[in-house]
């Protein structure tokens, strides 16, 4: 697999070290060859993590393309109303494929970045704030459908994560570095390449009249319980008019679907738990896929090389020497190492030093945690280390949007 990175370098992510040394066409692999045979502190972060996180944050999205359609579906009829995310800017000229979705319907309800107006009788463009609007137009009427637009929703800050943003402005400049210039100075190159700050600059170029992801969701839950479920048909329908959907919202048709789930569930409790368990398992995928903790002897690498305070351990990490169990490993610490009471909190954290190098798990970059829990109680998964997930949970369920 190859990934576009920002529209302007192909990059072969399937690194192994069997094609490094086999394989010395590509630009990269030369330089992460001449990298490898050398152990010191941050040409050791790039042998050891970078490969392994630009093949887990980039590897092929398997996504159900069947929940994309590009013609009418059967179950339409002129009893029902239509209430679609889409925007398509200040012109009256919509699309054939809308004319002939809307001619099947009762009413159709465009929802996007444009002005409120009345294209005709049965086809209305509601701006995504002016909610008040299209609970008036659905009043009354029992078969409600909504559909999404895929090419119309902006999806970038989840879809290129700090991480994701980091790995691929570092790829960058290994591509663009000279074979000589880093043999001239190998650990002072890898230090300067990592250590950049801008390496967390987004070059991706968004569509400003497409949705934002987490204002439709937000939109969405509310028309749901305005609405009422038993009035919404059972089917959520993406629409692909374009023939061209975009990888970053192909992939992000899984998160949608997921927050879509999660709205429909009858209770909190039902609803926190699902996230909770979700992103937990995900920041637990990361952590063993990047195994950027990098643990030798029992020491991570920010205990080897980092000059800051934290951690406060030499063996063990984070977990152990905590303030709340000085001198001694955490309490909830396993003899295989993992967590006994799957602390979401202490997932969240990343020290300094690996946050300058990129491991970031603000809970923001997570569509399923930023569109469904308020910004107050997730600053509390932030902050309360050491809570089991029962207390967690009975604190975040408040906190749903």
């Amino acid at each position: 697999m190859r990934v576009n990175y920002f529209d302007q370098h192909m990059i072969d992510i399937n690194i192994s070290e069997d094609k490094i040394q086999r394989d010395k066409k590509n630009d990269i692999d030369e330089k992460l060859d001449i990298i490898s045979q050398y152990d010191t502190e941050n040409a050791s972060f790039i042998n050891h993590t970078l490969k392994k996180a630009v093949n887990y944050l980039f590897q092929p999205n398997i996504q159900n393309t069947n929940y994309l359609v590009n013609e009418i579906p059967n179950n339409m009829s002129n009893e029902t109303i239509i209430i679609y995310f889409d925007s398509f800017g200040e012109s009256d000229t919509i699309s054939e494929q809308l004319k002939k979705i809307a001619s099947k319907v009762k009413k159709m309800i465009i929802v996007g970045n444009h002005k409120t107006r009345a294209i005709n009788d049965f086809i209305f463009c509601v701006n995504i704030r002016n909610v008040q609007k299209i609970e008036k137009l659905v009043k009354g009427n029992d078969k409600i459908q909504f559909g999404f637009h895929v090419n119309s929703i902006d999806a970038t800050k989840y879809y290129y994560s700090r991480m994701k943003k980091y790995f691929l402005n570092v790829l960058n400049q290994l591509n663009d570095l000279a074979v000589k210039e880093l043999k001239a100075d190998i650990e002072g190159t890898c230090s300067k390449i990592l250590l950049n700050v801008n390496n967390f600059v987004s070059h991706y170029q968004t569509n400003m009249a497409n949705i934002k992801l987490k204002k439709m969701m937000v939109v969405y839950s509310r028309l749901i319980k305005v609405i009422g479920k038993e009035r919404l048909q059972n089917q959520v329908m993406f629409y692909d008019l374009d023939g061209q959907p975009s990888d970053m919202n192909i992939a992000m048709l899984n998160s949608i679907s997921e927050l879509i789930y999660v709205y429909q569930l009858s209770n909190d409790e039902e609803r926190i738990s699902y996230v909770y368990d979700k992103i937990s398992e995900q920041m637990k995928e990361e952590a063993q896929k990047l195994q950027y903790c990098h643990f030798v002897n029992n020491a991570c690498v920010g205990s080897r090389y980092g000059s800051q305070s934290f951690p406060n351990s030499k063996e063990n990490g984070c977990c152990a020497n905590t303030y709340l169990d000085k001198g001694k490993n955490c309490r909830y610490l396993k003899e295989d190492y993992s967590c006994s009471i799957c602390s979401i909190s202490c997932r969240v954290f990343t020290c300094q030093y690996l946050q300058e190098r990129g491991i970031d798990h603000a809970l923001w970059q997570y569509p399923l945690m930023d569109c469904s829990i308020r910004l107050f109680y997730r600053h509390r998964v932030v902050w309360d280390f050491f809570v089991p997930e029962e207390r967690m949970l009975q604190r975040l369920k408040h906190g749903i949007q």
